[in-house]
């Protein structure tokens, strides 16, 4: 099922790096904010226009209403911003799937990946890679990953620990 992830930058500034594992990526950004994000048909930035206590949160409620109907589509707004579970519980009681995370590993099922170098080495590979040579099932993915790792020492067990990850 592909994911729409809404990103709250003004409170979680820290994300760098938008994999793109069939996933849109909407970064609600200040306006005096400035990030460097690299860009990307999966990554949209949408500078918010004036200012506010609210500003980001009315903009991400905005177009989540926009997007909500599309069909086999998860919703997830990342913040910290708990004033987002009162919207998060009305929708879904209107039986639309949202959540909100307070970060994108937890959406993606991600390893902390500012610990875990083989998964960032992993990560950029495969996104460097066009979607339709990519690997296309787990026994193909595995002996590209042992190729991958040819000279990192990576065990068979890592590398299944990777692969979990990537089909949980």
């Amino acid at each position: 099922m592909k994911k729409y992830i809404y990103i709250d930058y003004e409170n979680k500034g820290d994300i760098k790096q938008f994999p793109n594992i069939d996933s849109k990526y909407f970064v609600f950004v200040g306006a005096d904010q400035n990030p460097k994000i690299a860009p990307s048909k999966n990554v949209k930035t949408i500078k918010i226009e004036g200012s506010g206590k609210n500003a980001a949160d009315l903009h991400i409620a905005f177009y989540l209403q926009k997007y909500i109907n599309i069909p086999d589509v998860e919703h997830f707004i990342i913040s910290n911003d708990k004033g987002f579970d009162v919207l998060v519980k009305h929708i879904n009681n209107k039986g639309k799937k949202v959540w909100r995370k307070e970060s994108l590993n937890q959406v993606l099922n991600l390893p902390n990946i500012d610990t875990n170098k083989h998964w960032v080495k992993v990560m950029n590979n495969l996104t460097a890679i066009s979607q339709n040579k990519r690997p296309k099932n787990e026994k193909t993915l595995k002996s590209h990953l042992k190729t991958l790792f040819i000279i990192d020492s990576v065990t068979d067990n890592e590398i299944q620990n990777i692969i979990n990850r990537m089909y949980a």
